[in-house]
């Protein structure tokens, strides 16, 4: 029987990595370009997997695929810290970046062990990570990553002189991140209070705020084309 609950996420993991993929192609050397890419990969990886977890059928298969799913988590804070420096031209200190990348690194490694996650729960949409004792300290991490990005973001826009335009990209891309606070509901599960995890909603939505400072602002100078072919394509798809 085929699970729902599995395949909305698995479907929106390939729209995440789809669309990182355009910006990437897009301009391959830009920075801004990468660092996107990489946050929707790293999404994907987590996207992706927590579905395979949700229509597993036994304990261990779906602790494998959580497993994955984190891989791909630990590393979102730095690839989005990234992100917003470079989007803000911010000169940050190098042992700020090379401490954040260093913790999602840690946290890679703890990944494996029961101290980070030490089985599952089964609940209506499929099994769920059962946390250790090393995973609050994730939370915080991850929090405040994502505190301090949002942070530069609202000091940007926040500037009297701001072009239009950069005001405009600004906006969005802290949209974005203020949209993205909403997947704090996924951990919950983890400590057995059973909400549908729905954080990929989230992810969708800071990717289609995203996308309309790329598209219409111009947030990486790429410009999309509409033909009467393409809107044919999408009306049917």
């Amino acid at each position: 029987k085929m699970n729902l609950y599995a395949v909305f996420p698995f479907i929106s993991g390939l729209l995440f990595l789809s669309f990182g993929l355009f910006v990437y192609l897009k301009n391959p050397k830009s920075k801004l370009n990468i660092f996107y890419f990489l946050t929707c990969f790293s999404t994907t990886i987590w996207i992706i997997s927590y579905s395979f977890m949700y229509a597993s059928y036994n304990e261990s298969k779906a602790l494998f695929f959580a497993r994955i799913g984190y891989s791909g988590v630990v590393f979102i804070p730095a690839f989005l810290y990234n992100f917003v420096i470079t989007f803000l031209s911010l000169n940050r200190k190098k042992s700020i970046i090379y401490f954040i990348y260093l913790t999602s690194i840690f946290f890679l490694l703890a990944n494996t062990t029961e101290h980070f996650m030490r089985g599952v729960y089964r609940y209506f949409w499929g099994f769920y990570p059962k946390v250790g004792s090393l995973y609050i300290l994730f939370v915080i991490f991850f929090s405040a990553v994502f505190i301090r990005s949002t942070w530069f973001l609202l000091r940007r826009i926040r500037e009297k002189d701001l072009r239009p335009i950069v005001r405009n990209q600004t906006k969005y891309v802290l949209l974005a991140f203020l949209m993205g606070m909403t997947s704090i509901v996924d951990y919950l599960p983890n400590y057995q209070i059973q909400i549908y995890p729905w954080a990929y909603i989230s992810a969708l939505g800071w990717i289609g705020l995203t996308g309309i400072a790329i598209f219409k602002y111009r947030l990486m100078d790429i410009r999309l084309v509409i033909t009467r072919v393409s809107i044919f394509v999408a009306v049917y798809t």
